[in-house]
């Protein structure tokens, strides 16, 4: 009787063997999946277009370049702002040069601090998973730094909830009432940035020229 109840039947066997089938798939599934959304969002093989500067563009003062990647479309365009847009199926990723108004400031340090608490207003409409700011220079110019990941659970679909953001706010060169913002920003649903995207981002950000260089009050 002993022995009878420590052998496994054959139906035990087809159900274990079903079963392990059956883990193995899904295992595979997950694995096939996650390297789809990591081929899907910033990591194909990019396209160049042609000569940069056939995709310049210009803002009050500000000259720049758009990516060269097709796949980037110009989705608003101003005096005043240039937003290009990459659509994937994993993600939605802007890149973004905005001349923005400010307050009067009378030197360097009273526009960093005012400028890093106006952005902290801004995060605080989103989650806050994390948020960090730096004080930096762009160009000569004195500028705020903001990396953060915030959540929006407003958002359409589950895998544009999580945003991934990098600005660079900067005191523009001739108008002391106004600033450049230069900014990514993707939503998808993971956290942060492929690197591929990035250097697309440093690039944009690298090809910002001031029309004048003349420094503004200290």
């Amino acid at each position: 009787m002993d022995d009878a109840l420590h052998t496994p039947s054959p139906g035990n066997d087809r159900r274990s063997f079903l079963f392990t089938g059956l883990v193995l798939f899904r295992m595979c599934g997950f694995i096939l999946l996650a390297a789809m959304l990591s081929w899907s969002c910033g990591e194909m093989k990019r396209d160049a277009t042609g000569p940069a500067s056939e995709r310049n563009y210009t803002l009050t003062s500000v000259t720049g370049k758009a990516p060269t990647d097709s796949r980037w479309v110009l989705i608003q365009s101003s005096d005043t702002q240039v937003v290009f847009q990459e659509e994937l199926p994993a993600c939605s990723t802007t890149l973004s040069a905005k001349i923005v108004p400010i307050g009067s400031f009378q030197n360097e340090r009273e526009f960093l601090t005012a400028t890093e608490a106006q952005q902290v207003k801004e995060l605080d409409t989103f989650q806050r998973d994390s948020h960090h700011f730096d004080y930096t220079s762009f160009k000569g110019f004195p500028c705020v730094k903001c990396n953060a990941v915030l959540g929006d659970s407003l958002a359409r679909s589950p895998d544009r909830k999580i945003i991934t953001l990098r600005r660079l706010t900067c005191r523009h060169p001739e108008d002391t009432l106004r600033a450049l913002r230069l900014e990514i920003t993707q939503r998808s649903g993971f956290r942060g940035i492929p690197d591929s995207t990035l250097s697309v981002a440093e690039a944009f950000f690298d090809a910002v020229q001031f029309k004048s260089q003349s420094q503004l009050p200290q």
